[in-house]
């Protein structure tokens, strides 16, 4: 049973055991102070359970405000790093507006100390984060 630490109706929030990795689900397009306390349970699930592996399921997400994303690489970035974290499985869809959010978000990361890759399907990127020892 997957540790929750976040369950509204614009976002998920879990730990995953079987992939040691923290997982957040997003519905919608939540208000930049919903967004942002999200992001910030991924921090506390990430220091409680001293993984460094976030999978980020934006299959059912909308492209989040600018500031949001501003907010995700310059505030939520270098804490959640703080917290140990390295790797990140995004799920996405075909949406290419969602894309081009997502890429864009994840495009100013340190390739050498972060991996990401992005997938399709939640399985997928689940076992690819399970194959990880980072």
């Amino acid at each position: 049973m997957p540790q929750e630490y976040l369950n509204t109706g614009y976002c998920h929030v879990a730990f995953d055991d079987d992939a040691q990795a923290v997982v957040i689900e997003w519905f919608g397009a939540p208000k930049s102070e919903e967004f942002r306390n999200a992001c910030m349970r991924v921090i506390d699930a990430l220091k409680d359970h001293n993984t460094s592996k976030v999978l980020t399921d934006n299959s059912r997400a909308v492209i989040f405000k600018r500031e949001d994303q501003q907010w995700l690489n310059e505030v939520w970035l270098p804490e959640a790093e703080k917290a140990g974290y390295r790797a990140s499985a995004t799920v996405i869809k075909k949406d290419p507006f969602v894309r081009f959010a997502v890429d864009n978000i994840v495009k100013g990361r340190d390739k050498d100390k972060f991996l990401n890759k992005r997938f399709e399907s939640r399985d997928e990127a689940l076992n690819w984060l399970k194959s990880l020892s980072v």
